[in-house]
């Protein structure tokens, strides 16, 4: 960053720190009796608000039943909302269908907007029943911390979207799929190779614990937390197993109702990105090896450029597996929050494999390494904007395009 071209981006991210900060309330929030009458006199707002929230915040991490939850829902707005863990749900579900929107601009729900005051309405009421569920070892309190944390994401509080993530990682410390007799059985089930029908307890307390956990190691990597940095070796850790998605439904079944074509969209995505990081994890261990086994930084950039080949084989690989309706064929501009998505963890991932090699002096700079030097700094970038997605806010890594005056890259 002492480069002079970075100055101006410096300056930037300086005034834009505020995000960091936690905010304090200056009033407490008044109770959204009106907001909540209204559900009641229109349910045709009811299904608006589920759609809105299954289509556009939901997909990128699918912790819910979508058929269960909608009637979940209705009941609970039927019977009245009271104080129960499905009320503080559906709560929650609401507050993000007001400010879901699809990929791209989304001014109607800016703060200032009846949708976000909504929103806002509805969230404060969820947070009125969340205490009641922190000593609850039911999944529903995972999920309702969970979805507390992404709209904490989508109004632009990181700190307090990592504490509703952390919280929500404990909540599901007691799930029984995390049991090592349980964890047993899943194995067996992989290596067999049967399959589960529909949604299975197992699915939704997998589903859960994973958005938990790298939504949290996401955050805390990002936020400067004394008591919470990451070690190498945490920094490598996965946990052994990939969430088990429902059993697929028929073609002729998913291509004729919306909500199963949805699911098994979102669940490509959900383990498409999975493992992807886990691909860039493994990537990361390798090279922190390597740096260890090498002390000066010319011999590790030289052993470092023998197996840079193999990590971009491995990086192309998982793009080839992409399934045609996430795939990187299609042009950037056609992209929709889950390709996007994807599509910048993957110029992440190449960004840290060649970031080493742009780094380095060009005296220091083993001759191998010269042309990674220049992928490095010509490799496509893309703009990161707000979308819902609990890691894409700000200014990023993959965020801002390198100046193209560095000059220094292209001689």
């Amino acid at each position: 960053m002492s480069w002079h071209i970075f100055q101006t981006m410096r300056r930037e991210a300086t005034e834009n720190d505020g995000v960091l900060h936690v905010d304090h309330p200056t009033a407490a929030a008044s109770s959204p009796a009106s907001v909540l009458g209204a559900l009641d006199m229109e349910p045709r707002r009811v299904n608006d608000l589920l759609d809105s929230f299954f289509s556009y915040a939901h997909v990128k991490n699918p912790i819910l039943d979508e058929t269960a939850t909608r009637k979940m829902v209705s009941t609970t707005i039927m019977n009245g909302i009271d104080w129960s863990a499905e009320s503080c749900l559906s709560l929650l579900i609401f507050a993000l269908g007001s400010i879901a929107t699809p990929f791209g601009p989304s001014h109607e729900t800016m703060p200032g907007t009846l949708a976000h005051a909504n929103a806002q309405s509805f969230f404060q009421a969820a947070q009125k029943r969340l205490g009641i569920l922190l000593s609850s070892d039911d999944i529903i309190a995972a999920q309702c911390l969970f979805l507390s944390g992404v709209y904490m994401m989508c109004i632009f509080q990181p700190v307090k979207a990592w504490r509703y993530f952390v919280q929500a990682l404990a909540s599901c410390q007691q799930l029984p799929f995390l049991t090592p007799e349980s964890q047993q059985r899943y194995h067996n089930y992989v290596e067999s190779g049967n399959e589960l029908h529909n949604y299975s307890i197992d699915t939704l307390q997998q589903a859960i614990y994973w958005s938990a956990w790298k939504s949290e190691r996401e955050m805390r990597g990002d936020l400067y937390l004394p008591d919470f940095s990451l070690s190498d070796k945490e920094l490598a850790f996965y946990p052994p197993f990939f969430p088990t998605p429902p059993a697929p439904r028929a073609e002729v079944e998913a291509a004729s109702d919306p909500r199963l074509a949805r699911e098994r969209t979102s669940w490509y995505f959900y383990l498409s990105e999975i493992s992807l990081r886990r691909l860039a994890s493994r990537i990361s261990a390798e090279m922190v090896g390597l740096q260890k086994e090498h002390p000066t930084r010319q011999a590790y950039l030289a052993a470092l450029a023998e197996a840079v080949p193999q990590y971009e084989e491995q990086a192309r690989g998982w793009i080839a597996s992409l399934t045609p309706g996430l795939s990187f064929n299609e042009p950037p501009e056609q992209d929709d929050v889950c390709r996007f998505v994807l599509r910048g963890h993957a110029i992440n991932l190449f960004e840290n494999i060649y970031w080493p090699f742009v780094t380095a002096s060009p005296a220091n700079s083993p001759p191998p390494s010269l042309p990674f030097v220049t992928r490095g700094c010509l490799y496509p970038r893309s703009g990161f904007i707000q979308s819902g997605v609990t890691n894409n806010w700000g200014k990023r890594s993959g965020g801002d395009p390198l100046p193209p005056s560095i000059a220094e890259c292209r001689s």
